[in-house]
């Protein structure tokens, strides 16, 4: 605890500014992450559609990542920050104003992609400029606390909206994001671009270049890109699949609201236990070992009929994902 607020005293000035920002930024889409797949459901008879649907986010995503890596590397955490929440503002309006268009549906889920590679870029930015080095562990540690405070609360407050409307979630979030908005541009400075020295040279007219590094890496670390895509995809049906079982199996038992934010809660504190015993297990090891297990766990999750089974089947197996992560 000592040496945590030390960091803060002797950190950037602009760092708690910066890290409440992200904070409001990430519950707003905490809220949202719960509600996108119980008002689409509601707006779409078919699931495997609604799944589609949700899907497409990711896809944008993806091909936005590859267009940013190369033209906005040399742009600030500032300007990040403000695109995140332009564009967020749009994807609660899009849904608010989708008037059961489904080409409306998939505009949203393309705001929802774009702005959260924006918040991610804003975070590695921000850190990469603005934190000394040494201190890298100590600022990743803050995001990383700040990010399970926002999504552990957000599925409770986007729960107790839906129960009054379904549109009451989404106006909590344009709200959220507008206030983000608003600070974004009111508490940090403009700074000038950062210098293409202190960047990777990287050629503009051509994307070869990036599928070149991406086909080099993959042919050294593909094992570790399969076990991301299996994490991200139980991270994914959690978000979805585990969003609509809790909003239906809380009609008949209350602690199935707590079943996302149980989900969330090991990344609140599992960080600094893992640093503390960083070099006692090999770390690679480790994460598979635990990736596993938490996917057996799943597994066998989907054979309960016991609520608070359920629920201590997914804290077990979040625990052992988590520890697969970090």
């Amino acid at each position: 605890m000592q040496i945590a607020s030390n960091f803060v005293q002797n950190t950037n000035k602009s760092f708690l500014p910066f890290l409440f920002v992200f904070l409001i930024l990430a519950l707003a889409d905490a809220v949202l992450s719960y509600t996108a797949p119980v008002f689409l459901s509601s707006k779409i008879d078919n699931t495997s559609l609604v799944g589609i649907v949700l899907a497409s986010s990711s896809i944008v995503g993806f091909t936005f990542d590859i267009f940013a890596g190369a033209y906005l590397k040399t742009k600030t955490y500032k300007f990040f920050l403000v695109s995140t929440a332009l564009i967020a503002i749009l994807y609660p309006l899009s849904l608010l104003f989708s008037a059961n268009l489904f080409f409306m549906y998939l505009l949203a889920m393309a705001f929802w992609g774009i702005y959260f590679e924006l918040r991610a870029f804003s975070v590695f930015n921000y850190i990469k400029y603005s934190i000394p080095k040494k201190s890298y562990d100590y600022a990743w540690g803050f995001f990383e606390v700040a990010f399970a405070v926002a999504y552990l609360s957000g599925p409770i407050i986007a729960s107790y909206l839906l129960q009054q409307n379904l549109n009451n979630p989404l106006k909590f979030s344009l709200i959220m994001f507008a206030i983000g908005l608003i600070l974004s541009l009111v508490l940090f400075k403009n700074k000038k671009k950062i210098h293409q020295r202190f960047i990777e040279q990287f050629d503009r007219n051509s994307l070869k270049t990036e599928f070149r590094v991406w086909r080099i890496l993959s042919g050294k670390i593909w094992i570790v890109w399969l076990m991301w895509f299996f994490i991200w995809c139980i991270d994914a049906s959690i978000w979805t699949a585990g969003v609509l079982l809790s909003e239906k199996l809380k009609l008949v038992h209350f602690q199935a609201e707590f079943l996302i934010p149980i989900y969330i809660m090991p990344k609140l504190f599992l960080g600094i236990l893992l640093t503390k015993l960083n070099g006692k297990f090999e770390k690679k090891r480790l994460a598979f070992v635990s990736c596993i297990l938490s996917g057996s766990i799943f597994v066998i999750m989907g054979y309960l009929n016991n609520i608070n089974l359920i629920l201590l089947s997914i804290f077990m197996a979040s625990l052992l994902l988590t520890t697969a992560i970090i």
